[in-house]
């Protein structure tokens, strides 16, 4: 074992100043080569970030957003849209509370807060070509809210619904 340490110690001894000057030829002969490539590369590269962040910029102009925030026990929230552009919140602060929400139309900006417990929202949309505000609010316990369908008259459609055990339903035709 010592011997193989030996002449491996003794290679490497032997091979270090051929890699040493090959290293040292191969700087001097393409420094200028290797200056030119960086400022290639550099220039590339601020080309791929500038492409980057034009179609970052058009992707968060042109996308559906939803943000759902639950804070407390046994919330549930089932969320579909299909829009164009779409924004929707989604916040529930307490515990068992539920929204469905299945929103479908062109441009669409929803907000819907539970505060609470037992709490229950229903927003049904099957299509609106003009475009949708919606404002839920529910600051109490076991309230509960229907929303179907949308039309002029709901398209900034805003309820605050406070207390314990009230029920609202909203029929759009």
């Amino acid at each position: 074992m010592i011997i193989k340490v030996k002449i491996f110690l003794f290679v490497t001894l032997l091979s270090s100043p051929f890699m040493l000057m090959a290293q040292e030829e191969f700087d001097n002969y393409s420094l200028e080569g290797a200056s030119l490539m960086t400022k290639e590369l550099l220039i590339r590269n601020n080309k791929v970030n500038i492409e980057n962040s034009q179609s970052t910029n058009q992707f968060l102009q042109n996308s559906n957003l939803v943000q759902i925030q639950q804070i407390g026990n046994y919330n549930y929230s089932n969320v579909y849209v299909r829009s164009y552009a779409a924004e929707v919140q989604l916040n529930q602060n307490g515990d068992n509370n539920f929204a469905n929400i299945y929103r479908n139309g062109y441009i669409l900006n929803e907000n819907i807060s539970q505060t609470g417990t037992n709490n229950f929202i229903s927003d049904f949309s099957v299509y609106s070509a003009e475009p949708v505000n919606t404002t839920f609010n529910q600051n109490g316990n076991n309230l509960t809210l229907y929303s179907t369908g949308s039309n002029s008259i709901s398209k900034n459609l805003q309820i605050n619904q406070t207390g314990n055990s009230g029920t609202v339903y909203i029929y759009n035709r």
